[in-house]
């Protein structure tokens, strides 16, 4: 996918016309995929099975599916941690940046 990186202002403004039929959304940046790998590293049982894409996506499906103010979370399943516990990450809005799609 093809994108152009809007500052949060421009991002909303863009939202916020009713006109758009481009709204604009959120992706990780380096440093929350950054975030991310090292906390696969530190939770998973079997790091080298787990697909970082999938947590990718995971996360930016939760920042663009909540509300502002809302915690933004992944989780890995018990089964799939060395705590045998299901473990949270809860990332913050710095982990990621606005984009607009610029495929036609």
């Amino acid at each position: 996918m093809e994108y152009r990186i809007l500052t949060e202002q421009e991002a909303r403004k863009i939202s916020a016309d009713p006109n758009t039929d481009n709204a604009p959304f959120r992706i990780l940046n380096d440093a929350g995929k950054a975030f991310v790998d090292a906390w696969v590293a530190r939770v998973a049982a079997e790091t080298p099975r787990q697909r970082l894409q999938t947590h990718y996506d995971h996360a930016e499906e939760a920042i663009n599916d909540a509300w502002e103010g809302d915690p933004i979370t992944i989780d890995m399943p018990a089964r799939k941690t060395a705590s045998g516990k299901e473990e949270v990450l809860e990332l913050a809005p710095e982990h990621f940046m606005w984009v607009l799609n610029t495929e036609a």
